[in-house]
């Protein structure tokens, strides 16, 4: 019985040694390596405005969207759609950059408005915040459909996510 007992404690306390090992049971930052964590590195997105503005020039009303453009034909056929002509296109390199269209969809006034906050690229995705502004209902606004939008062109490949915050414009 009493090696029985004897055995069983020291199968029990090497496994609790053994289950210890490799246990961070200290402070998250006591600077032992186990359960540190260092705070994600975040760095900005170079980012440019290709097009922006609040009438689509068409007289085409749209739905509210964000696409990736992929290619110069795709860049190309829709800023037809906010352009009376393809003209004002840039060559894009989409072997390096990014394009998205933001389009609030058609409003019945004016008052409204996309604006990047920020771009920023934090553990191998891209961030975009966008603010989309909307005019209070005691605002004085035109009386005409208007259509913001946006063409963004970004410096990176890396997967993409929105973070998306609406504002009201006080008047």
């Amino acid at each position: 019985m009493r090696a029985a007992l004897r055995q069983f404690l020291t199968v029990a306390l090497f496994s609790v040694g053994l289950a210890s090992c490799g246990g961070d049971w200290g402070p998250e930052n006591d600077g032992d390596g186990f359960g540190d964590r260092d705070d994600p590195v975040r760095s900005d997105v170079a980012r440019l405005a290709l097009h922006q503005g609040t009438n689509n020039g068409t007289g085409a009303t749209h739905e509210r969207q964000v696409r990736f453009l992929r290619d110069q034909v795709s860049y190309e056929d829709a800023l037809l759609n906010y352009s009376s002509d393809d003209s004002s296109a840039q060559d894009v390199d989409f072997e390096e950059f990014q394009l998205l269209l933001i389009d609030m969809g058609t409003r019945s006034t004016g008052g409204y408005a996309i604006a990047v906050s920020d771009v920023y690229e934090e553990e191998g995705v891209v961030t975009v915040e966008l603010r989309y502004t909307y005019p209070e209902a005691d605002c004085t606004v035109t009386d005409a459909d208007t259509t913001p939008y946006l063409f963004l062109r970004l410096e990176t490949q890396l997967p993409v996510v929105l973070s998306e915050e609406v504002a009201y414009t006080e008047c």
